[in-house]
């Protein structure tokens, strides 16, 4: 909840008002807590670094296990006694190739002793967990780091007789499980915009720059110009730029200026929350201004900007109680166009008609 206040516009009425509609939704999120004193924590040896427990139960210490009994499978081997050599070579058996294993190379680590100081070591971490026991499990085959561990050997575990009805006392009946509540949908603006016709078909998903720039141009366009609001140097000659310089001049008397920034609106009724990105938000004592950076060649997607916009201006204007303008910014063209704001119903409508679509094809 700290992360969408800090990142977002939501105000703490916002947070509150999320908290309220998950608890009237009976809404779960998993969190991480504090494991319970009586719970059994597993963890691999490596993880178990720098803790300690009052009981520590490290099984499988078995040959071939610890140390580990598998062979390196790299295509080169490097060893300070043998250099570096390849393990691997192709044999030719007639018409057929094979991959297989370099027998000179096997040869040669043959002669040299293997080391298992680092497999020892982490051995030792896992052994010295243990606050005040320590129980070691290994089979008929164990390791040979058990060599030397007790005085007086391993103790076996005797065998145990199990009643077979105690397996099944105490069993209780199956939970009625209560109707599965759903989740509010998160859907990206351009999740519910139509850029999938024309030139709008080598859009990538969940992007706006279709022009004949392309999308890795225009990216780099918005951080140019998000460089450019914060006052930062930018390099590369971008024609883009002096247009880009025209609008930051005509909204440097905002009180507050924001590139880039994160906003929500929910959807009333439809269990929905539209998510996008602002480029340019300025903040006037009578107004608000929302610019958005394109570098399309044509205005043939306008409409669905507007959306765009639109879904913005709603999210802002709720959060800011101010009259919203909504200014596409076409800098590749020289041109910046002021465009109409759609109703809530509008939005409304394109989202349940995206949903439905969605359901339809599951």
């Amino acid at each position: 909840m700290s992360s969408i206040h800090r990142g977002s516009l939501l105000t703490i009425s916002d947070v509150i008002r999320i908290i309220e509609e998950d608890i009237k939704n009976k809404a779960t999120y998993p969190v991480e807590n504090f494991i319970d004193s009586k719970a059994v924590t597993i963890m691999t040896m490596h993880k178990s670094k720098g803790l300690e427990f009052p009981i520590v139960i490290t099984p499988f210490i078995d040959k071939g296990i610890m140390p580990s009994g598998r062979s390196d499978s790299s295509a080169f081997l490097y060893d300070e006694t043998l250099g570096v050599r390849c393990t691997k070579e192709i044999g030719v058996f007639g018409d057929y190739t094979k991959i297989c294993t370099n027998w000179r190379t096997h040869l040669a680590k043959s002669t040299v002793e293997t080391d298992y100081s680092e497999e020892r070591r982490l051995m030792f971490v896992a052994l010295s967990r243990a606050k005040q026991y320590e129980t070691i499990i290994y089979g008929p085959n164990p390791s040979k780091f058990i060599e030397g561990l007790q005085k007086d050997g391993p103790s076996e575990i005797p065998d145990v007789e199990m009643d077979p009805s105690a397996l099944t006392e105490g069993l209780i009946q199956m939970p009625e499980l209560p109707e599965y509540q759903p989740r509010k949908l998160k859907l990206g603006v351009h999740d519910i915009m139509r850029l999938s016709q024309g030139d709008g078909e080598a859009c990538p998903e969940g992007s706006d720059e279709i022009g004949g720039k392309g999308m890795e141009y225009g990216t780099q366009i918005h951080k140019v110009a998000e460089m450019m609001s914060m006052g930062k140097k930018v390099d590369g000659d971008y024609p883009e730029i002096p247009e880009i310089r025209k609008v930051l001049d005509s909204v440097s008397g905002a009180d507050l200026l924001f590139a880039e920034i994160e906003c929500g609106l929910p959807i009333e009724g439809q269990n929905v929350t539209l998510r996008g990105i602002i480029d340019l938000l300025a903040i006037f004592e009578d107004r608000i201004e929302i610019h958005d950076w394109k570098t399309d060649v044509t205005d043939r997607f306008e409409s669905e900007y507007r959306l765009q916009l639109s879904v913005y201006a709603h999210a802002v204007g709720q959060f800011y109680c101010k009259p919203v303008r909504c200014i596409i910014d076409y800098v590749s063209r020289g041109t910046s166009r002021e465009v109409d704001v759609m109703t809530l119903e509008d939005i409304s409508q394109r989202v349940l008609e995206v949903t439905n679509q969605v359901i339809n094809h599951d």
